[in-house]
Parts: C-alpha cells; structure tokens; sequence
C-alpha cells in the first residue's frame, strides 16, 4: 500500500484536483495541479498532470492556457503530445483543418490501433454533423 502511494503521489493529487474542478472549486484545482508537478512525477506522470490541467483548462474556456500547456509537450519541453491529443486540442480550439490533419496523420500511422479507429470515428462524427444542418435545409 505504500509503495502504491508513493509510486502513485501524482496521479493522486490529478485525482483530487480533478474532483474539486467538477465540483467547480477551480482555484483548489489549480492549486492540486501545481502539487501534482511538485511532487516529482515521472514522465508519464508529468504527461497525466499536464493533460488533465489543460482539459481543465479548456473546460474553462482558457484556451491559451491549455494550448501553451499542450504545446509544451508538442514541441518535446515536456517529453511529447500523442497526436490524437493533438487533434483533440484542435478540434476543441476550432482549428478544423488541422484537426482533420491531425486525425489522418493519425490514421496513417496507426490505422489499426486504438487510436486509428478513435481518429476514424471522430472524422465520421464530424462529417455527420456537417450534413446534418443541409438535411435540415433540403427538408
């Protein structure tokens, strides 16, 4: 129980801080981010915290908070943004024609891992929702 606490510190204070911004206690969730960083994490905890604050973030409507913060692991200062989080982050910033880059790099890459089918499917629903408003038109 322990060495799971210790191993997991990050992750942990991610968790509290995600639960106080449902809560809308954001300033408390910002504040348990900041802990989470503070404690040393690995890389792949450091990637956990950032995502979840820039969700966070985003969540907010502070979109260059959250885009500063993704970026930072795009450009490799924070260890490397996978690109289906990439294209997420576009989507969310209204970026579309990126987006859409991001989502086919995606699939061309990795056309059959979780990813790929992810990206697969988001284009779809994007795609739906295009020609859902000329149905209504042509009704």
């Amino acid at each position: 129980m322990v060495l799971y606490i210790v191993t997991m510190r990050s992750r942990l204070a991610v968790d509290a801080a995600n639960l106080a911004g449902r809560r809308g206690y954001h300033t408390q969730a910002a504040r348990r981010y900041d802990l989470a960083l503070d404690l040393k994490p690995d890389a792949t905890g450091r990637h956990v915290v950032v995502l979840n604050r820039a969700a966070h973030d985003l969540g907010l409507g502070r979109l260059e908070q959250a885009t500063a913060a993704l970026e930072g692991l795009v450009d490799g200062s924070m260890g490397g943004l996978s690109l289906k989080h990439e294209a997420a982050a576009c989507q969310r910033q209204g970026d579309d024609a990126r987006a859409v880059a991001e989502f086919n790099e995606t699939i061309d890459l990795m056309p059959s891992s979780i990813h790929g089918v992810s990206a697969v499917k988001a284009l779809e629903r994007r795609k739906r929702r295009k020609e859902l408003p000329g149905e209504t038109e042509g009704s």
